[in-house]
């Protein structure tokens, strides 16, 4: 059934993490609401928000590393993308 998605352990990991990330700021708004707040992005944002943004980011800096730069280890693009997303979380 799910032969054609061509799982590996990466993508096995990633979805755990996913599922991890998404579980902990389920539990983290339950017992400490967020609120929106403005920081430098140019629209107020709440904690899930900046988590969405920092994600697609992630998923925008490898899919351009992979476009453009194949030679360059994604290690360097996801601690780059790392840096943008502590950005985006304490001052989006």
């Amino acid at each position: 059934m799910f032969a054609w998605m061509h799982w590996t352990w990466h993508s096995g990991i990633a979805f755990i993490l996913l599922a991890g990330l998404l579980s902990g700021l389920a539990v983290l708004d339950h017992f400490h609401p967020g609120y929106s707040r403005k920081g430098f992005l140019p629209m107020a944002t709440t904690r899930g928000d900046r988590v969405f943004l920092s994600i697609v980011t992630l998923v925008a800096l490898l899919l351009l590393q992979l476009k453009f730069l194949p030679a360059v280890s994604s290690w360097w693009v996801l601690g780059c993308g790392a840096i943008t997303a502590a950005i985006i979380m304490k001052h989006g």
